[in-house]
């Protein structure tokens, strides 16, 4: 039965919308009171500005003709000028001043010209040499005063002859000002006022309808979805209270079918084949599905077996996830690693949810994949080493033959059989270095100077860069001289790069560029100007056996595993290689390595 919701008062809602509407008239009033005084003295101010000029411009007719004769005469010139400047100054009552061209007084109403400083620094002097005319509002050193200054530029056929600046007090602008403010204040008051009664009647009004919706809400969120709101006006108060209980009738109705599908999950959950682990970014277990209860390395609380609430290492024996947690909670994202339990292998998945702050670890036993890869390995490397000894007989014999042989015919058939069996040779060697690399444990961490090794390499391939015509150039930036590594491992990778930039390149140049990467890595670049890699076998190029043209490969003697052994080496010296191609236009290998391993 639902329980419609009583008629209910929430006077803090009230109090607090009438404030808000109080303080918002009252600011509104303030910044239109504000900015209506401010309009209005600026109005007056340009006026008086306006009206300034038009007294130095008229003075101006009165002071040219003196200051034309003071370069010819300026001790008899110069009181005259001085004269003139306090008779018009306290007929006007403004304050005259008369400036030579350099910024010296020549006459002033209100103070000695011989006392006062060189004037040609003053804001409206500096204006109106610019612009004819200048007006200044500032505060005057010389009677210690605000002021307002117009000054104009007096001159005679493009000629300069001096300044003429008049000014008044601000005190008298003042007051007028003043007077204003008052009838803007107090009209500012009674509208603020008439204004807060009407927000008074309006916040009661609100506060009302608000308490009965916010109640309604309240129980909502207690999980009482029964609960209804009773309001029967057509307003928008009426239209929300009909949604708030239409919304109440669906929560109802999905919690009680999430439910049940939260159910059939965690069912579903429980019977997956894959361990699932859910921690919290402390390590504690919130939840873990029966197959992970069956690992090997668990170890389940006696005469209960939940473990929730616990931590994952109290229980998880035989595994350290806490290098693989500690980077997800640095850089939060997808994951993907191989973690030892015991003597089981398994392949770890992890999500970070970010909403609940959760980690989702899901556990695939991997163990026979594993396997059946050592067992693949061992067979690939005793397989080889097998082939190795029959396959140089055979070289030696068919080498031994085609040195006797004269015959043209025999002598192809015997040629034929040298070039697959050198390519067997190669395809054997490159299978026993993988072999080597996975097997290898530890490196033979050793210090390599990178110009030395690169030019070595670039001797045993000297001949096909001459056959070719090709342009071969290395750069080792300084900085980058010298790393840490595997010196044999360094020397494959290069020796496979720039194999492959020869060997598809049929005319152009090569580049290898070492150059420092932050603080504590190198870049490796080989670039060429060869036939190019399509963009859609660029993902693949790093397989094993993977080659994009099996046609040129053959014609070339290429094995498909040179890259292969390439990407090894990077990934065992923990660094990365990126590749960029376009067909026709070359392609460049970007292998960044840390300098200390």
């Amino acid at each position: 039965m639902n329980s419609p919701v009583k008629k209910v008062r929430f006077y803090p809602t009230f109090f607090k919308f009438f404030l808000c509407n109080l303080v918002l008239i009252f600011l509104l009033s303030g910044c239109i009171f504000f900015f209506s005084f401010k309009t209005l003295k600026g109005f007056y101010l340009r006026q008086l500005e306006s009206d300034m000029k038009k007294v130095a411009l008229s003075l101006s007719d009165i002071f040219l003709p003196y200051m034309e004769k003071m370069s010819a005469a300026p001790l008899n010139v110069q009181p005259e000028i001085n004269r003139l400047a306090k008779k018009y100054g306290k007929r006007l009552k403004i304050r005259i001043t008369v400036i030579a061209p350099d910024g010296t007084v020549w006459g002033d109403s209100e103070r000695s010209p011989q006392t006062m400083e060189n004037h040609a620094n003053r804001p409206e002097i500096k204006g109106a040499l610019k612009r004819q005319s200048a007006s200044i509002l500032r505060f005057s050193a010389t009677l210690q005063r605000y002021m307002l200054y117009t000054a104009i530029l007096i001159s005679k056929d493009k000629k300069p002859l001096g300044y003429l600046r008049v000014s008044i007090f601000v005190k008298d602008i003042n007051e007028l000002l003043e007077r204003l403010k008052k009838q803007l204040f107090e009209l500012t008051i009674t509208l603020s006022l008439i204004a807060s009664l009407i927000a008074l009647v309006f916040s009661k009004s609100f506060s009302n309808p608000l308490a009965l919706v916010m109640k309604a809400v309240s129980d909502i969120a207690k999980g009482n979805f029964k609960t209804r709101i009773n309001i029967q006006s057509q307003d928008e108060w009426g239209q929300l209270a009909r949604h708030l209980n239409e919304m109440a009738q669906k929560l109802e109705d999905l919690f009680n079918e999430l439910s049940l599908e939260r159910k059939e999950l965690k069912s579903i959950m429980e019977r997956i084949q894959a361990g699932l682990l859910v921690l919290d970014l402390e390590g504690r277990i919130i939840f873990c599905n029966q197959s992970f209860k069956l690992f090997g390395g668990v170890q389940l609380p006696r005469g209960n077996d939940t473990l929730e609430g616990r931590f994952y290492w109290e229980v998880l024996r035989g595994a350290d996830l806490n290098p693989f947690l500690q980077k997800i909670r640095q850089k939060p994202g997808n994951y993907l690693e191989e973690i030892t339990i015991k003597s089981n292998i398994y392949l770890c998945s992890t999500t970070y949810m970010k909403r609940r702050k959760q980690l989702v670890l899901i556990f695939h036993d991997i163990t026979p994949l594993k396997e059946i890869q050592r067992v693949k390995r061992d067979l690939v490397a005793n397989v080889s080493h097998e082939l190795k000894t029959p396959l140089t007989a055979i070289r030696g014999f068919v080498e031994t033959l085609l040195d006797m042989e004269e015959e043209p015919d025999k002598r192809h058939y015997l040629e034929i059989i040298e070039r697959h069996t050198k390519r067997l040779d190669n395809i054997i060697k490159d299978l026993l270095i993988l072999s080597d690399l996975e097997n290898k444990k530890e490196l033979n961490l050793e210090k390599v100077n990178l110009p030395k090794l690169i030019n070595e390499i670039q001797t045993l391939f000297i001949s096909r860069i001459k056959k070719k015509g090709l342009l071969f150039v290395t750069e080792v930036a300084p900085g980058a001289e010298e790393i840490k590594a595997d010196a044999f491992q360094l020397e494959q990778l290069f020796f496979n790069l720039i194999d492959n930039a020869i060997k598809y390149t049929p005319k152009g140049k090569i580049e290898v560029k070492v150059t420092p990467f932050g603080e504590d890595k190198i870049k490796i670049i080989v670039s060429d100007s060869g036939i190019g890699i399509p963009q859609e076998h660029l993902p693949y190029i790093f397989e094993r056996f993977y080659v994009v043209n099996k046609s040129r490969s053959r014609k070339s003697g290429g094995t498909g595993l040179g890259l292969s052994i390439v990407k090894h080496i990077v990934q065992i010296h923990k660094g990365e290689i990126k590749v960029r191609s376009k067909l026709g236009k070359g392609t460049k290998f970007v292998v960044v390595l840390p300098k200390r391993l």
